[in-house]
């Protein structure tokens, strides 16, 4: 069962999608909005206010706009608690303090919350890129990863995305004509990565900056960061999708 981290008005909390608990519990989805919305103000009393998120689904006359909810585990529990104690019921009441435990447990762990502050630290530390040139690395902990955690995401350990953008950028220069093979454009530097890894990255001049901007922020975050988000950790798309003034669902 995926569990989330959302920004919320007392900070970031974790939450687990109505749709998959629906789908857990083996029923409708929309029967287990009605309960939610039916005891909604005695829970929001005990376990704070609901999170809910909208989703428009094209058909083929017109669009449906359903409702989901983001329930903390305490929402969460109490809205089962509500159905009688079937097999699937339990079930899911067992994966859900499994998954919520299991998502306590990563965020106090650092190779998943510090991951990229950790590479950080070893990157201020050794290593000093030549005038009138730049890496990838730095240019993303001044642009995305920022966003991203100001908005509660927090990549996970497993995630790596200088090295797409990286890949992705060459890419793009390719099919512009340059070689990227040409120290002139391209160089190596020594990064370093918390586990002991020293790897050969590239760094390019000065000139290819705002080209890259402009292509990171026009190709790259609305575009291609979606694909490789999706690969990393799904569950984090309608966050994702609020940090590029989307319509909540369209990821």
């Amino acid at each position: 069962m995926n569990i989330t981290r959302v920004p919320s008005g007392n900070g970031n909390v974790l939450v687990v999608d109505s749709r998959l608990v629906a789908e857990r519990l083996g029923i409708r989805h929309d029967n287990l909005v009605q309960t939610i919305e039916k005891y909604k103000t005695q829970a929001e009393q005990a376990f704070g206010l609901f999170l809910f998120q909208t989703e428009t689904r094209k058909r083929a006359v017109g669009a449906t706009v359903i409702r989901y909810y983001l329930l903390t585990e305490d929402q969460a529990t109490f809205i089962m608690s509500l159905s009688r104690n079937t097999p699937e019921v339990v079930q899911c009441k067992l994966e859900l303090v499994q998954a919520f435990s299991k998502a306590k447990a990563l965020l106090q762990t650092p190779t998943f919350t510090y991951a990229w502050t950790e590479r950080l630290k070893l990157f201020r530390r050794k290593t000093k890129i030549p005038t009138g040139w730049f890496c990838i690395f730095e240019e993303l902990n001044n642009s995305l990863v920022g966003d991203l955690e100001d908005h509660g995401i927090i990549l996970p350990g497993n995630a790596v995305p200088d090295i797409s953008v990286g890949k992705c950028f060459c890419k793009h220069l390719r099919a512009t004509g340059r070689n990227t093979d040409d120290p002139g454009l391209i160089r190596k530097y020594r990064h370093f990565y918390p586990d002991g890894r020293v790897v050969d990255a590239n760094i390019y001049v000065d000139k290819l900056l705002p080209e890259y901007r402009h292509w990171f922020n026009v190709t790259y975050r609305p575009d291609k960061f979606v694909t490789y988000l999706k690969g990393k950790d799904p569950s984090l798309l309608p966050t994702y999708a609020a940090i590029l003034g989307l319509p909540e669902g369209s990821l």
